[in-house]
């Protein structure tokens, strides 16, 4: 019987692959955001961007993660059970994708009153 964390690698690399092509293409319209003069100095519309492309990177850092997770726990057994809680919460990892961009709008929007040009 293989161990590890193989299922979870190979659902989390899927979605990976998956979440490439939307993001890819959400990315070509985005761009457009530093089309105002002066828009390319304003932080907002970076971090919204950012937070738009690092999706797949973060959801291809999850197997990653595990499998270090995996062999601190072969190296240390009395710390599984932490080490598999800490396991469990990085599958929320891709979460801070939606959190950027979120933050990145309402910052926009409170900072600049939605303008890509203004310099905070």
């Amino acid at each position: 019987m293989r161990k590890g964390p193989w299922r979870a690698s190979l659902i989390w690399g899927l979605i990976t692959i998956l979440a490439v092509p939307p993001v890819l293409l959400l990315a070509v319209p985005l761009l457009m955001m530093f089309d105002a003069p002066g828009s390319s100095g304003n932080p907002w519309p970076w971090l919204i961007l950012t937070g738009v492309l690092i999706l797949p990177l973060l959801c291809a850092l999850i197997p990653l993660l595990l499998w270090v997770l995996y062999g601190l726990g072969s190296f240390w057994p009395h710390a599984r059970p932490w080490l598999r809680r800490v396991g469990h919460g990085l599958h929320a990892l891709p979460l801070l994708s939606p959190l950027t961009v979120l933050v990145g709008v309402i910052g926009l929007e409170l900072q600049c009153r939605g303008s890509f040009n203004c310099h905070p």
